[in-house]
């Protein structure tokens, strides 16, 4: 009837699309980009401590595809928006609140990431405001916490500015062998976890009243240890990822070459098969 077709729950096809139409923008977006690498996140168990004992409810580098948190900063707004994404977090000027930061292991993008949350802490003190882009009210201090997220790289200009920041409450670093991470092509493959290619240091940099609400005692890093420990593939995650060519590591700064589309074509399976090769060739001189 007329009445229910203009009643509220009504799909409508033309809504459904435009959904389809988005998703697809999206997609391809992520899939024309190739670096998966780039796109790896803390896995859930993480991402749950880090909103229980530090009040993390946005990420400032995710994307549609491995968020979360419903609201996030991604890349790409143009295509992000329509799922949950608040713009580029180079253009994100929160006054309050708590946040994760894991950029991808990209030295610029990092050291840019670094400066970026110096400014947004700086200004959060009182007297400071007028340089932020904000209505917050001088002389009064609002909580501001980031946790970043960046490779064992301690010869990176971004990681000697984390180190030294005044802000800087804490600083752990985590063994690749002991930590694993989500794959930034999880949405296409079998697999969700893969191993971490490099030790990963967790700093945690807050404004006074952040470090007051959210401290980063003993008992939160030795649980954000324990759950970052959760995102290590398990040995068949593994097997399954050699088998493929993938790997369990990427060959440079974090970038995956993507998923094969046939097993047979896989780097470890071209060298076992070079090398079955060699050794036919032996024996075919020895028993010459």
């Amino acid at each position: 009837p007329e009445s229910q077709a203009q009643g509220v729950g009504i799909w409508d096809e033309s809504l459904d699309a435009e959904f389809h139409r988005r998703l697809f923008c999206m997609l391809a977006r992520y899939h024309t980009l190739q670096g998966h690498g780039f796109q790896a996140a803390l896995c859930e168990q993480a991402f749950d401590v880090l909103k229980s004992f530090l009040g993390v409810e946005l990420e400032c580098f995710a994307s549609p595809l491995n968020c979360r948190f419903a609201a996030h900063c991604s890349a790409f707004p143009d295509t992000d928006a329509a799922f949950g994404s608040l713009g580029s977090f180079f253009s994100f000027y929160p006054k309050s609140g708590s946040y994760e930061a894991n950029p991808p292991f990209e030295p610029k993008v990092m050291l840019a990431m670094a400066k970026h949350i110096d400014t947004l802490l700086s200004n959060s003190t009182p007297g400071s405001r007028k340089k932020l882009k904000t209505n917050t009210s001088p002389g009064i201090a609002a909580p501001l916490s980031f946790v970043v997220i960046v490779p064992g790289w301690e010869d990176c200009e971004a990681w000697r500015i984390l180190k030294s920041s005044r802000w800087t409450r804490a600083c752990e670093l985590i063994a690749k062998s002991d930590h694993g991470f989500c794959d930034g092509a999880a949405h296409q493959r079998q697999d969700r976890y893969r191993d971490s290619p490099y030790d990963t240091a967790v700093f945690i940099l807050q404004s006074d009243a952040a470090a007051e609400k959210w401290p980063a005692s003993e008992e939160f890093v030795g649980a954000l240890r324990a759950a970052m420990a959760e995102g290590r593939p398990t040995p068949m995650m593994r097997a399954r990822q050699l088998k493929s060519g993938r790997g369990t590591e990427d060959a440079c700064r974090g970038v995956y070459k993507g998923k094969k589309c046939n097993a047979r074509e896989g780097e470890g399976v071209m060298a076992r098969k070079a090398k079955e090769k060699e050794e036919k060739k032996k024996i075919k001189r020895l028993k010459r």
